[in-house]
Formats: structure tokens, C-alpha cells, sequence
């Protein structure tokens, strides 16, 4: 058992390198902070709560570059492997195939877990910089955090010198440090955030960060965990491309599923498919933030049980496919 959990364990970690190794994966991580950061600059409306749509947008980019990544780390690092003999070389060991598919699932997640960090620090900077309407002098003006806006851009930069300085001075991988390091000054950025005011005036330090993004941003999580292992599963059997179009399409069947289970009998196809695919409605919680609320612990728990079940599912599936693959 603690050979098998090595094994387990030693794939897990080489899938996590390769896979942040790859120029796709920075290239997704940057898209997706710099659409979050900035997009407050054309919201020219709050729709009666300041913040909102650069919060709304930020989790909404965190789905979708999140299944983007997910789906091609998927393909890269199955479905390359499979073809390539890698895997049958693991597999010449004493390590399962159902272990071997879990490892690399498991793997794909941690590097959506990496993107998730990042995505979500940059929503609440974005949500934090947005304009708000703040006192001054006898009157009210809208105004926004244009330090902290400056200070969010240029973490990604100095993100990107310091990897670039780390591999020419210690031939670190430059893409590696970087998918890990962006997240990490975003971070800093986000606290060091309450030593000043919106309007620029320094200040004893106090939390202006909106921690109950959490409590939507962690289903979110899973949502990506489970399409991490339906594009794990289907990455046994399909190139990266098609893994990515099923995972656009599990995507846009998950957001409607609510339409199209709707009224569906105990032992219906609709019911059934509802129960397997994931429904991406159960994940979506931005609604319960408006106007300082949060979202319930509770069900952010029942969340995570669902997605467990899902990713469940998906694994077994997978199995099945890789089960029955010649991997030469």
C-alpha cells in the first residue's frame, strides 16, 4: 500500500510539472487575470451595487479559462502519453491503470486548484478597484482604486521578471516559476490592499477585501475538479482538440440542465443524464454575494460531496476506456 501511494503520489507531481510547464498553460493563466483585471475599466454602470459585475465577470472567467485549462492539460497529459508509450512504460511497473488514470486526474485538478488561487485574488482586486462612491469634502464623488489597479497589473509583470531573472541565473523553467509565482504576489497585492483607502490615503490596515467571495468561489472549484475528470476520462480515448469541444459541450449542458431535466420522470433519459453529468447551476452561487451576502457553508459542503460523486463517476468511466486501449 505505501508503494502504491508512492507511485500515486510520484505521478501526481510529475503531471503538476509538465503540465504548468507547457507555454498554454501560462498563456491561459494571463488571459484569464488580465480579462478579470481588466474589465472594471469599461463597466460604466454598477447596476445598483458597486463592484458587482467586475466580481461576476471575474468568477465567470474563472469557469471558463479554468475548463479551457483543465481540458488541454487533460489531452496533453493522458492522451500524449497514451500515444507516445509513456504510459504503457509507467504501467510496465507494478501500478495499476486505475491508479495510473486517478494520478493524472488528480494532477490535472491541482493545476486548475493553481489557476483558481490566482483568478480568484484577481476578482476580488478587480472588485475592490472598482468605482465607488466614497465622502469628499461635503459631497459624494465615484472614484476608483487606480493605485490598486496598478499595483494588481504589475504582479503578473513582475511575476513574469522574476521567472525570466530565476531562469537565467538558475536555469529554473521559466514557465514553471511563473504559473507558480503570479498567484503568490497577486496574494500579496490582495493583503497589503488595507494600508490604504479608495481614494489613495493611507491608513492603519484594515481588510477592504470581499472574503465572502469564497463561499462562490469554492464550488466553482469543484465544478472544475469534475470537467477536470470527465476531460481526464475522455482524454483516454480522444486527441486535445475533441477533448476540449466535449468539455465546451458538458459546459453548455451543465448551465441548461435546469431547462431540459425540467419535469423529467424517476427513470426518464433526461433523468438519468441529469444525474451523471454534472450541472454546472448547482456550482453557480455569484447571486447569493449581492449586497454582502454569502453564500451558505452548508451547501457549499453539499457542493463539494456532489462534485465528489461526479468526479466519481467520471473516473469510472475513464477506467472503462483506458481499460479496453492498447497502449502498445
Amino acid at each position: 500500500m505505501f508503494r502504491k501511494l508512492q507511485a500515486f503520489a510520484a505521478i501526481v507531481k510529475i503531471t503538476v510539472i509538465e503540465s504548468i510547464q507547457e507555454p498554454a498553460a501560462l498563456l491561459v493563466m494571463l488571459a484569464a487575470i488580465l480579462i478579470t483585471l481588466l474589465a472594471p475599466l469599461f463597466h460604466f454602470h454598477s447596476f445598483g451595487e458597486e463592484g458587482r459585475l467586475a466580481r461576476d465577470g471575474g468568477l465567470a472567467s474563472l469557469l471558463v479559462f479554468g475548463l479551457i485549462l483543465g481540458c488541454t492539460t487533460a489531452g496533453a497529459a493522458i492522451h500524449r502519453e497514451c500515444n507516445s508509450g509513456t504510459a504503457a512504460a509507467a504501467l510496465a511497473k507494478p501500478l495499476g491503470r486505475n491508479t495510473f488514470l486517478t494520478a493524472k486526474a488528480a494532477g490535472v485538478t491541482l493545476v486548475c486548484l493553481i489557476l483558481w488561487l490566482a483568478v480568484s485574488c484577481a476578482t476580488m482586486l478587480a472588485e475592490t478597484a472598482a468605482s465607488h462612491t466614497i465622502p469628499y469634502d461635503d459631497t459624494w464623488i465615484t472614484v476608483a482604486d487606480s493605485r490598486l489597479r496598478l499595483y494588481s497589473l504589475l504582479a503578473p509583470v513582475i511575476a513574469l521578471g522574476v521567472a525570466a531573472l530565476l531562469h537565467n541565473r538558475r536555469r529554473t523553467r521559466f514557465g514553471s516559476a511563473a504559473f507558480l509565482l503570479i498567484p503568490c504576489l497577486l496574494a500579496i497585492v490582495a493583503l497589503s490592499s488595507g494600508f490604504w483607502e479608495h481614494g489613495g490615503k493611507w491608513q492603519p490596515y484594515t481588510n477592504r477585501l470581499n472574503t465572502n467571495l469564497f463561499s462562490a468561489a469554492i464550488p466553482l472549484f469543484f465544478a472544475l475538479a469534475v470537467l477536470a475528470c470527465w476531460s481526464a476520462a475522455l482524454a483516454v480515448r480522444l486527441p486535445t482538440g475533441a477533448v476540449l469541444l466535449a468539455g465546451v459541450a458538458l459546459l453548455g449542458i451543465g448551465l441548461s440542465a435546469d431547462a431540459w431535466s425540467a419535469g423529467a420522470t424517476v427513470w426518464s433519459w433526461r433523468n438519468i443524464m441529469a444525474g451523471v453529468l454534472p450541472n454546472i447551476q448547482h456550482y453557480w452561487l455569484a447571486d447569493a454575494l449581492a449586497r454582502g451576502g454569502s453564500a451558505p457553508w452548508q451547501y457549499v459542503m453539499q457542493t463539494g460531496l456532489h462534485a465528489a460523486t461526479s468526479c466519481a463517476i467520471a473516473l469510472v468511466v475513464g477506467c472503462a476506456l483506458l481499460r479496453g486501449r492498447d497502449l502498445g
